[in-house]
């Protein structure tokens, strides 16, 4: 039994630009006011109360909405109010999102000298085996700035990050095995095992459990072992590709966990495969 889960694309871009933004103002507090009254709150002292503001700012800031049109006589949110109130909320997170990307752009970024750089020299980024390596040879289209001197294989902090990285997201292969108890014999399950490594030749092995954990040991290879599905899908963000071993009586347990992580990063690709 095989589950193969879409994912969106092989790309992933680290950085970005050309953010959509309204150029109005965007009045925070006359829409965390209209988000109460959508809710059905009506009362003028509850509509304070829940926003932290006096009465008479809620006052002023439901004058205003009903001047818009936004607020009908009996505090009540109108068609147009629902309208303005979705598209204030949608100018307001990408107002958010484009200073979060902004302070992030600015902030130092840990990297891997791939040769000596010296303090002020641009440098290329790119990713290598999930790690970002900085060099001063034109590698990919994302630079920056080196903060600090750095030999070869030591840290490198790069600030004033522009462009793009762009690599290949890895894939988690979860291989499901049978119960102790369900009469499949062991060596059967090593040999499928470890002809499905053979395909697949992935970057790293994980297990999940004391059966996931044995199975692995019999194919000689354990990268990942606590924590293993996460690590799994932070290596496929950074372009690693994992099989992960666990039983199904653990996998019962793990299921409501994979489907969190798969939902918190929806552009990696998982398989869940039964033996």
């Amino acid at each position: 039994m095989v589950w193969d889960l879409p994912f969106t694309n092989l790309k992933l871009w680290l950085f970005y630009e050309g953010i959509n933004m309204e150029s109005s103002e965007i009045n925070v507090n006359q829409l965390l006011v209209l988000a109460i009254i959508s809710e059905g709150v009506t009362r003028i002292s509850e509509i304070s109360r829940r926003i932290g503001m006096t009465r008479q700012g809620a006052l002023y800031h439901i004058k205003d909405l009903k001047n818009g049109g936004f607020v009908d006589d009996e505090n009540r949110i109108t068609k147009s109010g629902y309208d303005h109130l979705a598209k204030g909320l949608e100018g307001l997170s990408n107002r958010i999102s484009s200073y979060s990307t902004s302070l992030h752009r600015s902030q130092p970024w840990e990297t891997i000298a791939e040769e000596s750089i010296s303090k002020g020299d641009r440098v290329y980024l790119r990713m290598r085996r999930g790690y970002l390596y900085s060099t001063t040879n034109q590698a990919s289209g994302c630079t920056g700035i080196a903060s600090n001197n750095a030999l070869e294989s030591e840290p490198c902090s790069v600030t004033g990050i522009q462009g793009l990285i762009d690599f290949d997201l890895g894939k988690v292969t979860i291989l499901v095995l049978p119960s102790a108890d369900a009469g499949k014999k062991a060596h059967d399950l090593t040999e499928r095992a470890k002809g499905i490594l053979g395909e697949l030749r992935p970057d790293l092995v994980g297990s999940v459990g004391e059966d996931g954990y044995m199975t692995a040991r019999k194919l000689g290879r354990i990268d990942l072992e606590f924590s293993a599905n996460a690590g799994a899908f932070e290596a496929a963000a950074r372009g690693l590709s994992s099989v992960i071993f666990i039983s199904e009586g653990r996998m019962r347990f793990e299921l409501s966990k994979i489907e969190e992580i798969a939902r918190k990063m929806p552009e990696v690709r998982f398989r869940i495969q039964y033996l």
